[in-house]
């Protein structure tokens, strides 16, 4: 669980150098299935893990985006929405990473899906195509390519 959304992370602050990147997860922080190796790397990028929250909403907000967050709660080992409501602003993208098929939000040219949010694939051939395909979107704008 959360694999993709590390490998994103990742990328963006390590490989291209992105300042800032925040992570919102539905688990708490000691739920993700990740190796110790990479919970160190988190840390030494100074990636932002924000845990028991669950994305809801993205809104445009001028030239930047909105996220909605509701906060969870674990019960029986499984993260339940609360009603609590919360908006992070400010953000120049959005990378939805889940590990199931996602209902996309209102298409924005700086909001994409990845992993099985994307496509449901159910090989690794079709999740390193959609890998590569997915960096290539993304590294577009932040390059200023067409």
């Amino acid at each position: 669980g959360g694999n993709v959304a590390l490998d994103c992370a990742e990328v963006l602050r390590k490989d291209m150098g992105v300042p800032s990147v925040e992570l919102f997860i539905r688990r708490p922080f000691y739920g993700l299935r990740i190796a110790e190796e990479r919970v160190v790397g988190l840390l030494r990028e100074k990636i932002n893990i924000n845990p028991l929250m669950l994305p809801v909403k993205v809104e445009k907000n001028g030239d930047k985006l909105s996220l909605y967050v509701a906060r969870t709660v674990m019960e029986k080992d499984c993260p339940v929405q609360t009603q609590d409501i919360l908006r992070y602003d400010d953000f120049d993208l959005i990378i939805k990473a889940t590990g199931s098929k996602a209902d996309k939000v209102k298409h924005h040219k700086n909001v994409f899906y990845a992993g099985d949010a994307k496509t449901s694939s159910s090989s690794v051939v079709e999740a390193l195509a959609d890998g590569i395909k997915t960096a290539q979107e993304i590294m577009a704008p932040l390059l200023n390519l067409k």
